[in-house]
């Protein structure tokens, strides 16, 4: 059982720090660093891409310890609605947000930024990226 909290906490812990560091100094860094839009923005993807899978099994991992601790837990319902909301979170990152994105970036990438199909993807684009950075 305290291994299972403990290994509870460093997933926890490791999940913070890696959206910390892709959130506020991977990501920015190559948009500032690399020449290419297109290219950071490609960069951008796959590294979301990756990190949306890494949170999955973290959130998988994290149920199975705190079902295993779950006698301790004070305020279940509270800490397995938060877990379940996190897991049905990064479904969604995963199933729907990060296609979406990366969708609307190739359609746009497709047409010049006057059309009207530009001005409808980066609209979509916009919208579920500032909903992704919301929800982060």
């Amino acid at each position: 059982m305290r291994k299972s909290y403990i290994l509870f906490i460093f997933i926890l812990g490791a999940w913070l720090a890696l959206t910390c560091f892709v959130d506020f100094l991977a990501v920015p860094t190559v948009f500032r660093q690399v020449s290419s839009r297109t290219e950071a923005g490609n960069i951008g993807m796959i590294i979301f891409s990756a990190v949306n899978y890494i949170e999955l099994v973290a959130i998988v991992l994290m149920m199975v310890c705190a079902f295993v601790f779950r006698a301790q837990v004070k305020w279940k319902k509270a800490f397995f609605a938060t877990l379940v909301s996190l897991f049905i979170l990064v479904v969604i990152y995963n199933t729907h947000m990060t296609p979406q994105v990366r969708q609307q970036t190739l359609l746009m990438r497709e047409y010049e930024e006057s059309s009207e199909l530009y001005q409808k993807a980066e609209m979509k684009h916009h919208f579920y990226h500032s909903l992704y950075k919301k929800t982060d």
